[in-house]
């Protein structure tokens, strides 16, 4: 599957055992709805593992990009012995439609110095 979007944000990758790294980043694949004529806010929680990682990495926030991907769900037990269901969004590919621009910071005016007044 695929989807297109900007990368919001994301956060730090995580090591959860010794062989399996992971990565959560959101994408805001937000939309205009020609049916209702507004606008669609739809941010999507993903993530990245292993070495999809360094691919995230190599793409700033705010490009536009689409996104390969595959849903994984799977049932756990819960602690009270009931069923629990998980599912991710599980990218290990990206197309760069458009690089955000790195804006420079703009620098601060000088500070006053004494000879000023």
């Amino acid at each position: 599957m695929d989807i297109i979007g900007n990368i919001y944000s994301r956060e730090a990758a995580e090591q959860k055992t010794e062989t399996f790294r992971v990565q959560e980043f959101l994408l805001d694949a937000s939309y205009f709805d020609n049916y209702n004529q507004t606008n669609r806010e739809n941010f999507l929680k993903m993530q990245v593992k292993n070495a999809n990682i360094d691919k995230l990495a190599a793409i700033p926030n705010g490009s536009r990009v689409k996104v390969f991907f595959t849903i994984e769900g799977r049932f756990y037990d819960k602690e009270d012995g009931t069923k629990g269901h998980a599912q991710n969004l599980s990218a290990f590919n990206f197309e760069v439609i458009k690089l955000a621009e790195n804006k420079p910071a703009t620098p601060a005016a000088p500070a006053p110095q004494e000879t000023d007044f």
